[in-house]
């Protein structure tokens, strides 16, 4: 990886990528944290999972959005207390306050943002995400209305995903905190 290694500057936070699916942040979350000196990745999806022993898929199907979003933020307070990580989050964790304060105090907060046309596009093949599954265009703009401000609550950064590749936006993030 060509990303040049630099120190994280905000000591003893976590970075957080919210946004909507679709955005990249597991991606970006991954070259950032390959990049970044002595920071792990976490997909908080992923450790849904593990700490669950359940899909998110079959946890929706099995006991429902409020149970899922209860657990969700069990999973966020198991994340957020391993310091110096990247932490990407599902795309409706900002949906509980309690979460957007849990991600306020104890991270910087990035947003990831992309149209709804390529969300559209790069989640429709997945299956992964329930909430999206019969989703147009439309709905996932519907949606965004719902969680863009929530997002704008928390974010110190706000980054476009759309048109470049991954390890191009990594890239801008650590030159934009090293500025900060």
């Amino acid at each position: 990886m060509d990303i040049p290694e630099r120190q994280f500057p905000y000591k003893g936070k976590n970075i957080a990528l919210v946004g909507m699916p679709g955005t990249f942040k597991s991606t970006i979350g991954k070259f950032l944290s390959k990049s970044l000196i002595d920071m792990s990745f976490c997909d908080t999806d992923i450790l849904f999972e593990k700490i669950v022993g359940k899909t998110i898929k079959e946890t929706f199907a099995e006991d429902g959005e409020e149970v899922f979003r209860q657990k969700e933020t069990e999973v966020l307070e198991t994340a957020i207390k391993t310091p110096r990580q990247i932490i990407a989050t599902g795309g409706g964790i900002v949906l509980q306050e309690k979460n957007r304060k849990l991600l306020k105090e104890n991270c910087f907060v990035i947003e990831l943002t992309a149209e709804p046309e390529s969300i559209y596009t790069r989640t429709r093949i997945s299956g992964r995400r329930p909430l999206l599954k019969d989703a147009t265009s439309k709905s996932i703009q519907d949606l965004y209305k719902i969680r863009g401000p929530l997002y704008g609550e928390i974010a110190r950064m706000r980054i476009s995903t759309d048109y470049r590749h991954p390890r191009f936006i990594a890239r801008e993030i650590m030159a934009r905190l090293c500025d900060e």
